[in-house]
């Protein structure tokens, strides 16, 4: 091997090693998953995912209609700098805690607002019959959907032994709007 191939070599593999060091997840990216995978729950006929980009986090909630597995049954978009998350109660939990509803296990309502003046996206399909004011939604699927503003709405988490899965969910939301979304004054 000359120098000249030697250059090329150092070069090519200079690269690999920069471009594999570009796309190793980031401390961001990494917490984000952590949220989509607490914010993750699925009972009976219903799922519940979370989605985060940046400092908007959409909820979707799935449901079996009939033959149609998994149809999207609603959905909030809301921008984490307008979301007011729930505080802890005197129990030391930030969410409703209702122990063995069903089949003796829990649920876990999360109850959010907006700041004054903002609303979250809804979502809805229009087989729920939602009531006007709404927009359409360009969404395609098996079922038409609409959007509305709501300056409040609520995640449930079903068929859990304890709230600590909800709980951590939303002490892992807090964390991420401090560090990646709290508003610059």
């Amino acid at each position: 091997m000359n120098s000249t191939q030697s250059i090329v070599l150092a070069i090519v593999f200079g690269l690999a090693v920069w471009h594999g060091s570009q796309i190793q997840a980031s401390p961001q990216s990494d917490l984000a998953a952590q949220i989509s995978a607490a914010g993750q729950n699925d009972y009976d006929n219903r799922t519940h995912k979370i989605s985060l980009s940046h400092c908007t986090l959409t909820t979707y909630v799935y449901e079996d209609w009939g033959e149609e597995p998994r149809v999207l049954w609603s959905s909030f978009q809301i921008d984490l700098r307008d979301l007011i998350l729930p505080r802890r109660n005197k129990d030391g939990n930030s969410v409703v805690w209702a122990p063995k509803i069903q089949d003796g296990l829990g649920i876990a309502i999360m109850a959010f607002k907006t700041v004054k003046g903002t609303v979250a996206r809804h979502e809805i399909a229009m087989r729920r019959n939602p009531s006007p004011p709404y927009r359409v939604s360009p969404r395609q699927g098996k079922d038409s959907y609409v959007f509305r503003d709501s300056a409040s709405f609520v995640i449930i988490h079903a068929g859990l032994e304890t709230p600590d899965h909800s709980n951590g969910f939303i002490e892992l939301l807090k964390q991420y709007k401090i560090e990646y979304c709290f508003p610059l004054s």
